[in-house]
């Protein structure tokens, strides 16, 4: 398979990029029109171009492509697509995907997915930076989690950053909730919590009985970090699923 990447990479440097916009939406409308709907609108819309029994492959990370890079195949109704991620640096950086295309001139036949080059952490990279910027103030970050994380989703709203780690084969929820507050943790209520100390000494309480999720609260300065794992994810979270995870963000 890295040989294959390799192959259609050192293609790319042999041939020109394929003129997208301008040669193909005379010629092969439906590819036109797909590859402008994945890059200016996303996949949603690119699916008015697809055959009903083809799945346009994930891209599973909220960063907005660049461009879309065609290099030719051996078949004539087939192309090789390289679509590249806008990260705002050197153009054509980084690759989010290659798919083989199959079309006629008037609908995508087939996708084959040959390189997946989503990071689903950029999601949460980038939401931090954000936060970080419009508080001015460091967030910590858990290094270790409770399975392996397949998405990212997050949402932000005046003090609040939600982060959501997933997976979606064992339908697991990881959530970070980074809240920036004038109250000290001490004064939260005591009733059905447990007081546990991380490694650093930060004291931290842990909710047993909130029913979504189990759930571990600490602060830092002016930012309370909340964690939990749904019940969903685990049937029995144990406090130390929690307090590793913790102990993982302060240690780095």
């Amino acid at each position: 398979m890295k040989q294959f990447i390799c192959l259609i990479l050192a293609m790319g440097f042999l041939f020109s990029e394929t003129p997208m916009a301008s040669a193909y939406s005379d010629t092969r409308p439906a590819l036109y029109n797909f590859v402008h709907s994945l890059t200016r609108m996303g996949s949603e819309q690119a699916e008015k171009y697809v055959s009903p029994n083809v799945d346009i492959p994930e891209i599973r990370e909220d960063t907005p492509l660049l461009t879309i890079q065609g290099l030719p195949s051996s078949k004539g109704n087939e192309l090789i697509l390289i679509g590249y991620f806008n990260d705002k640096k050197v153009a054509n950086e980084r690759i989010a995907f290659i798919w083989k295309v199959s079309f006629t001139k008037t609908q995508i036949t087939d996708i084959n997915e040959v390189y997946n080059g989503s990071n689903p952490f950029m999601n949460e990279i980038k939401a931090i930076e954000k936060y970080e910027e419009r508080h001015h103030v460091d967030i910590l970050k858990p290094t270790i989690f409770p399975f392996e994380v397949t998405h990212v989703d997050t949402h932000q709203d005046k003090d609040a950053l939600v982060i959501r780690y997933r997976n979606d084969n064992l339908h697991g929820l990881f959530q970070l909730k980074v809240t920036k507050t004038s109250h000290s943790l001490e004064e939260y209520p005591s009733n059905n919590v447990v007081s546990y100390t991380l490694r650093d000494g930060t004291k931290a309480f842990y909710q047993s009985n909130y029913i979504p999720a189990k759930q571990l609260l600490f602060q830092r300065g002016k930012i309370q970090y909340t964690i939990g794992i749904s019940q969903s994810t685990k049937k029995n979270v144990a406090v130390s699923n929690l307090l590793q995870i913790a102990n993982s963000m302060i240690s780095n």
